[in-house]
């Protein structure tokens, strides 16, 4: 197969390599792995808030979502929701930020943060 490639006019041989080259960065890689996390806070054996997190990495990238919300008796006196959204990258093994977004009402007074 060498020889044949060597009787191959430039611009067919540099169309092949281009070919080879695009089909394997068109390959899909490894999917992101999310994993979910949850708990609840109680207070003298009563559920007083819930906060709910998805982690998403893969070798590139990550991004964290996190919701806090009042539940049962202390939201009837406090009621607050907060979600907040932080993703970036990972630069020689450490992460590097790239935004942070939070939203939400905190004891009725609407709260937004965006970094």
């Amino acid at each position: 197969m060498g020889a044949m490639l060597r009787r191959l006019p430039i611009p067919v041989l540099s169309l092949i390599l281009l070919l080879r080259a695009g089909g394997a960065a068109a390959q899909p890689g490894p999917q992101p792995a999310t994993v979910h996390m949850s708990y609840t806070g109680t207070a003298y054996g009563l559920s007083v808030l819930k906060i709910d997190a998805d982690l998403t990495m893969d070798g590139s990238a990550y991004r964290i979502d996190l919701a806090f919300h009042t539940v049962g008796l202390l939201a009837v006196f406090v009621s607050s929701e907060i979600h907040s959204t932080t993703w970036g990258s990972w630069q020689n093994g450490h992460a590097e930020p790239r935004r942070f977004w939070s939203w939400g009402h905190l004891r009725g007074a609407p709260r937004e943060t965006l970094i």
